[in-house]
């Protein structure tokens, strides 16, 4: 589900948020990298992303 909303946010020129849900998603699966894959994903959104 996550995939095809990121597709929609891409399509309306919101790459960095598509983006930023397609990080989130494998994160928690990733122990050794799931603080870092979920800070970058926030980061793409974040008050410095967009």
């Amino acid at each position: 589900m996550r995939a095809c909303l990121a597709l929609c946010l891409s399509s309306l020129g919101r790459d960095r948020e598509g983006l930023s849900l397609v990080l989130e998603a494998p994160a928690r699966h990733l122990p050794r990298y799931q603080r870092s894959m979920a800070a970058y994903a926030r980061g793409l959104v974040g008050p410095d992303g967009v």
